[in-house]
């Protein structure tokens, strides 16, 4: 019997948040593994990763999108189409509540222009909080999540990779079953 190739379906994934969380990192962890400290994104990068997910090949077509306020006014152009998204926050108490009280815009947009998409919260630098710290942090998402009906959240640390890959795979499943591959 011969193979039959299927062309694996490729969705539109956007990072989404404030500059200086870390999404451009994020991201950099995913695609390589590696990780990059503190780089300004000017406007959108583009990545194109491969992830199997039940059986399915999905390619994500990451956009990571800048979060300064000089290019906010271009995102809701950028986020037409978008399958799904991760909207990221600070987790270091310096930066926390700052960086978690700008995403109620980012998630507006993105419910605007692509309807109930699923959204996880991301909560990045886990290396810079102490484990007491981070559960108060859990306790302090729950509201948000369901406020803003959210799918999720998960905390990551791209320095060292901790929930990264984690939280890549179950936005591909979330988009895969919202496009009813599962």
């Amino acid at each position: 019997m011969e193979k039959v190739t299927v062309k694996p379906f490729t969705y539109k994934i956007v990072i989404a948040g404030p500059g200086g969380v870390g999404k451009t990192s994020l991201v950099y962890r995913f695609e390589k593994n590696e990780f990059i400290p503190a780089i300004t994104t000017i406007g959108v990068n583009f990545v194109v990763k491969e992830i199997e997910i039940g059986g399915k090949t999905l390619t994500l077509s990451i956009w990571d999108y800048a979060g300064e306020k000089r290019f906010q006014d271009l995102f809701p152009s950028y986020a037409i189409g978008t399958s799904g998204s991760l909207v990221c926050f600070d987790t270091s108490k310096q930066f926390r509540m700052a960086s978690l009280n700008q995403l109620p815009s980012w998630i507006k947009i993105l419910r605007e222009k692509n309807g109930e998409i699923p959204i996880l919260l991301v909560g990045n630098k886990i290396d810079l909080v102490d484990a007491d710290d981070l559960v108060e942090l859990k306790d302090l998402v729950q509201p948000f999540i369901k406020k803003y009906n959210l799918q999720g959240v998960y905390f990551t640390s791209a320095r060292d990779g901790r929930g990264v890959n984690d939280v890549f795979s179950n936005l591909a499943y979330l988009v895969g079953k919202y496009h009813k591959l599962f």
